[in-house]
């Protein structure tokens, strides 16, 4: 008798999406967390895709898709992009969706990236005391 090992069958990786608002590979602060995310991420074995209405490079590590961009004001295109950039990612197959910006419906939200109060006061004497205090609240 012969006894053959039985392969268990390989299934294909999850598929992953982060989503930010702007993709800079080269950027500090969200991108830079969102590059090193993605590479452990895709070391782990996932297939990853990042999404963003604002692309300032690319990566060679993994496809990064353009979502939104509607000639709107600031607060327009957060909003759109808010919706719409997790049910892009969702109709493109991605079972898991982190987000590294305020969107609606992901599973999982990396807090931060918010305004300092020493670079609100500074952005008071540079833009104004109106569009600062705009700020505050977008």
């Amino acid at each position: 008798i012969r006894l053959t090992a039985r392969k268990k069958p390989v299934e294909p990786p999850v598929k992953l999406a982060l989503l930010t608002r702007r993709f800079d590979p080269h950027g500090g602060g969200t991108e830079r967390d969102l590059m090193i995310t993605a590479h452990y991420l895709l070391k782990a074995g996932y297939d990853v895709t990042a999404y963003a209405s604002e692309i300032r490079g690319e990566s060679c590590d993994f496809p990064v898709r353009r979502v939104g961009g509607f000639p709107l004001s600031r607060t327009g295109r957060l909003l759109a992009f808010a919706y719409a950039a997790p049910t892009v990612a969702r109709r493109e197959g991605n079972r898991i969706v982190l987000s590294f910006a305020r969107t609606i419906g992901a599973d999982i939200l990396r807090s931060g990236g918010s305004a300092h109060a020493s670079y609100l006061a500074a952005a008071r004497l540079w833009r104004g005391r109106m569009r600062a205090s705009v700020m505050r609240i977008s």
